[in-house]
């Protein structure tokens, strides 16, 4: 019986310790719940994060589109007035050149005419450089 006894306190000390485990189980239950919510919330946020960068990216992509569309149209529109101005810039430069012409060979022989002459020939020089200048932006 003594035996009995021994193995009873035995049973009774280890019930004592079972039951003394049972808060920190389940406070370790509760802290791990907590962890569990912490981490789905990070997993929530990320993935809201991911797919508000998924969005801006899909818009961009349509305003990239859009732009492109743009620019496209405007190209078009330049090349079919292109020729027109061409011959346009062409035309006013060969007339320049002619009066150009004109003027080199004009005989100024008293001071008035060496004025009016030398007033035409920066005239000319002027209007051709800015007709030059012109060329070069269209090209």
């Amino acid at each position: 019986m003594s035996e009995e006894i021994t193995n009873s306190n035995t049973l009774a000390e280890e019930g004592n310790g079972s039951i003394v485990q049972v808060p920190e189980t389940v406070a370790n239950l509760a802290q791990l719940s907590s962890n569990l919510s912490d981490i789905s919330g990070k997993i929530m946020d990320s993935v809201t994060s991911w797919k508000e960068m998924d969005l801006q990216m899909h818009q961009m992509d349509i305003q990239f589109g859009l732009f492109l569309t743009k620019v496209d149209y405007e190209l078009s529109k330049y090349r079919e007035r292109m020729p027109v101005v061409e011959k346009q810039l062409d035309f006013v430069n060969s007339q320049m050149s002619k009066m150009l012409d004109h003027v080199l060979v004009m005989d100024a022989k008293t001071e008035k005419e060496i004025d009016l002459k030398m007033r035409l020939l920066e005239s000319t020089e002027n209007y051709l450089d800015k007709l030059s200048g012109m060329m070069l932006k269209l090209l």
